[in-house]
């Protein structure tokens, strides 16, 4: 080799080659988020596409979100006060990760056990288990974020994060939307679901070879039953103390309902009143993870100068107006301008709650106050497509989507309680 490719592969090792804990975990938290992405494009995407094409009920479809949400709200504090008491929050969310990824699999095979007619009934099922493991994942994965990363360095990455599931997510969702097309039903299915379960498995190691210190955990004294009473009390006194955050929910639980009523709604339109191939839908999800991507790289920036809270502002307007163009579209094409008023929006959705919501959490109760979070989302969850369907069933569709994108708008009206900005 000559000694100018040495000194240029020299370079390159140096540059890629992690020198400290918070780089290695950097590099692993890109790999992790790479296969969230597979994941997102595969089953996430196409779960209420698949139920829709085997002619589920609008409420069967608003089911799969709210039945699950009701088994999280069950379980968030429970949860939370178990993600307190483990040292190991990487090995907690490994665990509690494969009981809820465990679902794809499952559903995999779903068609060769049950008829038709049965699946949908099937996949509520398999998706209020997942719920189970999701409510302790999700705890122990915010826990390991702030130990993770430095704070100075997180938005940066987080901004990079997003935009590689997005990338990720905008190929595979194309990819495998041909591949639906092309390979005979059910079984293009069952290969997607297989497909996004192996990612899921690499997803899971790759979050293993995270570095953080064990957390501080409480006196094992504390977890006997019969102080169980005095803990939950303890633990809601505990929460109600941290006034920021208490605002940041009492601001965003309305949108947060008016969100959730259009989401068992946009399957059931684009299959039965677009009449949509699994192409298209591809091709959907496509343009709107690539809106994402430039969205969170340009709002990344944006945030540094006008603040999450601005940003945050801005783009849950744009949000609203997302149901109600898709509901004047006139055919299949014009889901793709729809998608990136999506992505666009969702972007600086997610950047502006993501960080409002560290800001407004102090670190040692970021377990509890996580669960919270997740408490009230799926809440909102279960409260919101429950709204949707009987919305629906009243008017119609397309009816249902112009209304709850006006909700929309009209929930941000909430924001003016939003702590301050970070």
């Amino acid at each position: 080799m000559s000694p100018i490719l040495q000194r240029a592969k020299t370079k390159l090792k140096a540059k890629w080659t992690p020198r400290t804990v918070q780089e290695r975990n950097a590099l692993y938290l890109y790999a992790t988020t790479a296969m969230m992405g597979l994941e997102q494009a595969g089953i996430m995407t196409y779960m209420p596409v698949f139920l829709a094409r085997l002619d589920a009920s609008a409420e069967q479809i608003g089911l799969l979100t709210s039945i699950p949400a009701i088994v999280s709200m069950i379980v968030l504090i429970p949860a939370g006060l178990l993600a307190e008491r483990i040292p190991n929050q990487v090995q907690l969310r490994g665990h509690s990760g494969f009981l809820m990824r465990s679902s794809f699999l499952l559903m995999s095979i779903a068609p060769w056990v049950f008829a038709a007619s049965a699946i949908p009934s099937v996949a509520i099922v398999l998706w209020s288990l997942r719920a189970l493991g999701f409510a302790v994942a999700n705890s122990a994965w915010m826990t390991v974020m702030t130990d993770a990363i430095p704070a100075r360095q997180r938005p940066r990455l987080n901004s990079i994060r997003w935009a590689m599931l997005s990338v990720v997510s905008a190929v595979l969702a194309a990819v495998f939307g041909g591949m639906l097309d092309v390979i005979v039903f059910p079984l293009n299915y069952q290969v997607l679901f297989l497909i996004s379960f192996a990612g899921a498995l690499l997803n899971l190691y790759f979050f293993s070879r995270i570095q953080v210190p064990p957390l501080q955990t409480k006196p094992k004294g504390e977890w006997h039953i019969g102080n169980l009473g005095q803990g939950i009390r303890s633990y809601l006194s505990s929460i109600t103390e941290c006034r920021e955050f208490v605002r940041f929910l009492l601001a965003t639980t309305a949108f947060r309902i008016a969100v959730n009523m259009s989401i068992p709604l946009f399957s059931l339109y684009w299959v039965n009143e677009l009449q949509a191939t699994d192409s298209w839908i591809g091709l959907r999800s496509t343009a709107g993870y690539t809106a994402l991507v430039i969205g969170y790289l340009t709002w990344g920036r944006i945030a540094g100068r006008i603040k999450h809270r601005r940003v945050l502002l801005i783009s849950v307007l744009l949000y609203g107006l997302y149901p109600i163009s898709t509901a004047l579209i006139p055919s299949t094409p014009w889901l793709l301008p729809v998608a990136v008023i999506w992505g666009v929006a969702l972007s600086g959705v997610d950047m502006g709650l993501f960080d409002l919501m560290l800001a407004a959490a102090p670190k040692d109760k970021m377990p509890r106050l996580s669960s919270v979070l997740n408490l009230v989302s799926n809440a909102a969850a279960f409260i919101g497509p429950m709204l949707g369907v009987m919305l629906s069933n009243a008017t119609s569709v397309r009816t249902a989507l112009l209304v709850i994108g006006a909700i929309q708008l009209l929930s941000t009206i909430t924001f003016r309680l939003l702590p301050s900005d970070v």
